[in-house]
């Protein structure tokens, strides 16, 4: 397996749609689907009302230095079942990592991060911050050879149950 690399950067104070960065991470895997993509965004990228947010590929790892965030106000159309369950998704298969950067769900995300796959999942040095339900939810990762491996993050101002330091997660979240 070799490595490619893509770079996506903000535009000033002007931010840049996560649908940009989804549709470049899509044609890096298709063009190179034996690679591991790593993936540098460099600013601010916000997430459109739907219900997914930022899907990762398999083997894909995403260094961020800025942020990423859902919009401040829903659009006149946006109903409840339109706006994002996650910011991002991480994929039911490989491995996927976040390093760096801050995941700001805003208090509209059901979870900022969500990893319901059998993927390795590895955040290094991440802030989580102002999910509606849970920041990180690792359910339906019930057996040992699913981990979830938080290292130096932060979880913040999340308005669900789970109000806890961040530690390796294997299987469901520690009680």
């Amino acid at each position: 397996m070799g490595r490619f690399d893509v770079a996506i950067s903000g535009k000033g104070l002007d931010p840049t749609p996560l649908s940009r960065v989804q549709k470049t991470l899509d044609e890096a895997r298709e063009t190179h689907p034996n690679d591991v993509i790593v993936a540098t965004l460099t600013g601010l990228f916000i997430a459109e009302s739907g219900p997914t947010g930022l899907r990762l590929p398999p083997n894909t790892c995403i260094v961020l230095d800025g942020t990423i965030t859902v919009a401040d106000q829903p659009s006149d159309d946006e109903s409840e079942q339109h706006r994002l369950t996650q910011l991002v998704l991480m994929p039911s298969t490989g491995v996927a990592s976040i390093a760096g950067g801050i995941l700001d769900g805003c208090g509209r995300t059901q979870h900022v991060v969500n990893a319901p796959g059998a993927a390795v999942v590895v955040l290094d040095g991440v802030t989580v911050r102002r999910s509606g339900y849970n920041g990180i939810t690792t359910k339906e990762r019930h057996r040992s050879d699913r981990p979830v491996r938080p290292r130096r993050a932060r979880r913040r101002d999340s308005r669900g149950r789970h109000h806890r330091p961040l530690e390796p997660l294997v299987g469901r979240e520690p009680a």
